[in-house]
């Protein structure tokens, strides 16, 4: 509030810097309403718009479930020909990467004039973020072949994609089983599951086994024929069924399945289903949402604490390693 009262009484010829400055400070708070209403007066006000304007405007699209003022953000970068500007194509890739839109980061990526290390490594980082691993190791080749070095965060992204071919480790299993016994043995608890969907710029949010929503009935009875319809699929594995039903009887209902109801309900069948999780996926929710996006027929975009996993036609992006 004082920054808007000092910025009344400062003349004209610096109105631009002022009202980047605090764009830029509601920004690094991630105050994103603040950021929207401001940008709004500026162009109420007539106020140039500049590269460090649209750079505060994009930063905190990049937090998950800001995707579509993401995009309106990118229309308006296009209508100011500013799209094109280094600093602010970056920060548009990184947004694009983050909410999972790969092939929208790639379009922008291609049509860069210039690509420094920094755009290099955002699309590299985010290839690897999304599981595509063979997508990073391409664009990797690429990148040498222009000549372009790289850096340590370059190699961690190409590292950490060689790993994802791989098969995970018998030593790494026995790390994660030991931590789960001192968690347990010092009454240790795990942050309560919960998962997020964007729907008509409302953040929709469910907790495991959660009753609180107002289309609850009407999630469950989704999920119920969901369920059942999984159970059903032809060519599903005896073993996979095994594995569902050992995990149905140990566990309630976990917050994505819940996300995944709520989004058939209420999206068009052509929308892309994207789902932020706070926790790592689970075996039996990772093979519910591969099974139901073959049976309805659409794309789901999960990202849990480790990385993005793309679902689309029975099949996800990780190869199940996660």
């Amino acid at each position: 509030m004082h920054a808007k009262c000092l910025m009344k009484i400062l003349n004209l010829e610096n109105i631009t810097v002022c009202y980047n400055s605090l764009l830029s400070g509601y920004a690094l708070k991630s105050r994103v309403k603040d950021v929207v209403v401001l940008f709004c007066e500026m162009r109420g006000l007539g106020v140039e718009i500049n590269g460090v304007t649209m750079l505060g405007l994009v930063q905190p699209c990049g937090i998950p479930g800001n995707l579509g003022l993401g995009m309106c953000v990118h229309g308006f970068c296009v209508k100011f020909g500013l799209d094109m500007d280094s600093s602010v194509g970056n920060c548009l890739l990184t947004m694009y990467v983050k909410s999972g839109e790969n092939d929208c980061g790639r379009k922008l990526f291609n049509e860069m004039p210039r690509k420094g290390l920094i755009t290099w490594n955002a699309m590299i980082n985010g290839y690897a973020q999304n599981g595509l691993a063979n997508n990073v190791l391409e664009l990797y080749k690429e990148m040498e072949s222009k000549g372009v070095c790289p850096d340590p965060l370059t190699l961690v992204g190409v590292l950490s994609s060689c790993a994802h071919l791989g098969a995970l480790s018998a030593g790494n299993l026995e790390g994660i089983l030991r931590v789960r016994m001192l968690m347990r043995e010092r009454k240790l608890k795990k942050d309560p599951g919960c998962s997020y969907v964007e729907f008509k710029g409302r953040i929709h949010l469910f907790f495991a086994g959660d009753r609180n929503h107002p289309q609850i009935n009407e999630i469950y009875k989704k999920l119920n024929e969901l369920e059942n319809l999984v159970k059903d699929l032809d060519g599903c594995k005896k073993n996979d069924h095994e594995r569902r039903e050992e995990y149905l009887n140990s566990m309630g209902v976990h917050s994505e399945k819940l996300a995944v109801a709520f989004a058939l309900l209420n999206t068009r069948k052509e929308t892309e289903i994207i789902i932020i999780k706070n926790l790592r996926i689970c075996g039996d929710c990772h093979l519910f949402i591969k099974m139901v996006s073959k049976i309805v027929d659409r794309q789901f975009v999960v990202r849990d604490a480790t990385r993005f996993h793309h679902f689309k036609n029975g099949f996800c992006s990780c190869k199940e390693y996660w």
